[in-house]
């Protein structure tokens, strides 16, 4: 297992597993992820892959976030995917593991993401790796 960073040739591989991981937004997927520039990200986000059998598996994509209040930075892990024939070999926690890395690096002081209750995987091992579920509710209002 090679973690790296993600480059433009990655696109069409890392699209394909975001929208086998989540085909409940996939076609909001496909609606915005049409070119190679869709994900040229600046230098707020951290992106990663995972080629195994030397092709890309897996995918993460982080937002780096400041508190201008408490100032200190967090991670926020907007996506972890693994290609489905992938699964279970450890790419998550490799992600995450580098993640954790890159973040100790940088001095931050907390990760944090979400997960549906239905990931029941993904959640085992959130909580295996130290993650601890918080006592909060997410909001969201649609505007368009």
């Amino acid at each position: 297992m090679i973690i790296r960073k993600y480059n433009d040739n990655d696109f069409f591989d890392v699209v394909e597993i975001i929208k086998n991981s989540f085909p409940e937004i996939s076609k909001d997927i496909v609606a915005s992820l049409i070119t190679v520039d869709d994900l040229k990200l600046g230098k707020s986000y951290i992106q990663l892959v995972v080629e195994e059998d030397e092709k890309v598996v897996g995918y993460a994509l982080v937002s780096r976030s400041i508190d201008p209040i408490l100032k200190h930075t967090n991670f926020w892990i907007d996506y972890v995917c693994v290609a489905q024939n992938y699964r279970g070999r450890g790419i998550a926690r490799g992600l995450l593991t580098r993640i954790e890395e890159i973040a100790i690096s940088e001095g931050v002081k907390m990760l944090q993401m979400t997960s549906s209750r239905f990931r029941t995987s993904a959640r085992k091992l959130y909580i295996d790796l130290g993650y601890i579920i918080r006592e909060s509710d997410i909001f969201r209002k649609v505007l368009l």
